[in-house]
């Protein structure tokens, strides 16, 4: 049942990151101004947020099975309506309900796989299901591409679509939920703000949100600084491919099993410092091996973070609040990648000052992480 959640996780993925390479494009083959074009690419953003959060307390209290179909019916039918819309605020309109869907669906998979991963092995089935989004990352937007320049951008929707629908059905046949809900009265105890509350959740969280600021900066950074130094714009696919092949061999490898040994602060520590030093050294570099050399640390530092924090949210939460605990988790994973592009983009900085920005605000995260655990071992000693 793991690696069957794992393709879950996969498939999960690959819907969104299949139309990266064509969505701003279809917005504005069907006439979008700019500001609706940027409005489209973003929406999926915001309303996966929304869906985090709403979908916690279903999960909880109907079981991780019925809402991971639910979110996956509604994903396909969203997809297959791209196809079918003739403007862009329709497309708008057909993306936000298609992040709602994707926002169901990935923490109701994620309290499946912590419902049956036991505590010594928690982080290494986090850093598999780590491995599963690099593959999704790095076929889904290859798959949209090309599909799209070879049959057109509807095949791209169309077939998207089948294989949310055919893996709904087969979730639906296959798939055991040994949690059957925890009924309305016993899940309305743990509300929201107490999980926010928890001081282990919140680092969970925090790293999260800084996970994918540095993600969002990342992309939307590098592209600019490699077209500055005039290099061409492959080279950004293959930078970015590498960082997500250094993370996929660290997560498959037996480091998976690093945040089980030393526990889940030290590698979230790390992490946070591997990924503000590779920002920073983007940030100073000119010459492609020293950016090749960036792109492996920032794959390291996505390697240990992700796993540990991803266990901290299922070491942490109670079953009968683990579908909140990753609808609230997710919603800072979005929350990180529609903030990080923000913050530069209004500083209007240039792509190495943005990059630096990023690298500032990244290591003073690994430091608040650092001075708040040194003030718990000091409070827990005294």
């Amino acid at each position: 049942m793991h690696y069957f959640i794992y393709f879950v996780i996969i498939v999960s993925f690959f819907d969104n990151f299949s139309q990266l390479p064509i969505i701003s494009l279809y917005a504005k083959e069907l006439g979008g101004s700019p500001f609706l074009i940027g409005l489209v690419v973003g929406l999926y953003s915001f309303s996966n947020m929304v869906g985090n959060v709403v979908a916690g307390r279903w999960i909880d209290r109907w079981g991780r099975k019925k809402i991971m179909v639910a979110g996956m019916l509604m994903a396909g039918v969203s997809v297959a309506l791209y196809a079918f819309v003739s403007t862009a605020q329709q497309l708008a309109v057909v993306r936000f309900l298609h992040g709602i869907g994707g926002g169901l669906l990935v923490p109701a998979a994620y309290a499946f796989l912590g419902d049956r991963t036991k505590g010594k092995g928690r982080g290494q089935a986090m850093a598999l299901s780590g491995a599963a989004i690099g593959v999704a990352a790095i076929v889904g937007p290859a798959y949209g591409g090309i599909i799209a320049q070879r049959l057109g951008l509807d095949w791209v929707f169309v077939s998207v679509a089948i294989l949310l629908i055919l893996t709904a059905v087969l979730v639906f046949l296959f798939l055991p939920d040994h949690y059957q809900g925890a009924g309305s009265v016993k899940a309305d105890r743990y509300d929201l703000l107490r999980l926010l509350k928890d001081p282990q959740l919140n680092q969970a969280y925090l790293g999260a949100f800084a996970l994918m600021f540095a993600v969002g900066i990342l992309t939307m950074m590098l592209p600019l600084k490699v077209h500055a130094l005039g290099f061409g714009a492959a080279l950004t696919g293959v930078l970015m491919s590498v960082y997500g092949l250094v993370a996929i061999i660290l997560f498959v490898l037996p480091t998976n099993r690093l945040s089980d040994r030393l526990g889940r602060i030290k590698p979230m520590i790390y992490g946070l410092l591997l990924l503000g030093t590779a920002l920073l050294v983007l940030s100073l570099v000119s010459m492609q091996p020293a950016m090749f050399i960036a792109m492996v640390v920032f794959g390291a530092g996505f390697a240990l973070l992700f796993p540990a924090i991803a266990a901290l949210v299922v070491d942490q939460a109670r079953a009968e609040e683990r579908g909140r605990a990753f609808g609230l988790f997710y919603a800072f994973f979005s929350l990180g990648v529609v903030i990080g592009p923000l913050v530069v983009g209004s500083l209007a900085v240039a792509p190495d000052h943005g990059l630096l920005v990023g690298a500032v605000g990244i290591l003073l995260m690994g430091i608040v992480f650092i001075a708040r655990n040194r003030m718990v071992l000091f409070v827990s000693h005294k």
